[in-house]
C-alpha cells in the first residue's frame, strides 16, 4: 500500500482544523426551540469559572499546535488554495491564542 505525501497529510491535517474551527463559529439556528428552564441561570457577561480558565489554558496549546501545521503548509503545500487556507488559519489561531492569554491575565 503507498503512504501517502507529508503534503497531503498537512493539507488534510489544515482542512481539519480549519472546519473544527468554523464549525464552532455558526449562530444559533432562531428556528430552534429554547432549551433555557426557569432555573437556568444566565452567567454575567465577563463572568467566568474554574472550568473557563482551564478551557482556555488548555485551548492555547491545541492552537499553537494548529498554527504550526499551518505554517508548515504555507511553504510546502503544492497548491494555492491550501497555502491561502493555512495563511488564514494561521492569523485566525494567532489572534484567538492573543485573546485568550489577555482574558486569562484579566481574569
Amino acid at each position: 500500500m503507498r503512504r501517502p505525501s507529508p503534503y497531503a497529510l498537512i493539507a488534510a491535517a489544515a482542512a481539519l482544523v480549519a472546519g473544527l474551527t468554523l464549525t464552532g463559529c455558526g449562530e444559533d439556528d432562531p428556528a430552534a426551540p429554547a432549551t433555557t428552564s426557569p432555573a437556568t441561570t444566565t452567567p454575567q457577561l465577563g463572568a467566568h469559572d474554574e472550568a473557563d480558565v482551564t478551557f482556555a489554558q488548555q485551548t492555547i496549546p491545541h492552537h499553537r499546535q494548529a498554527v504550526t501545521m499551518s505554517q508548515m503548509a504555507e511553504s510546502d503545500a503544492a497548491t494555492r488554495s491550501v497555502r491561502e487556507l493555512a495563511d488564514r488559519i494561521t492569523k485566525t489561531q494567532t489572534a484567538e491564542i492573543v485573546h485568550m492569554r489577555d482574558m486569562l491575565h484579566d481574569s
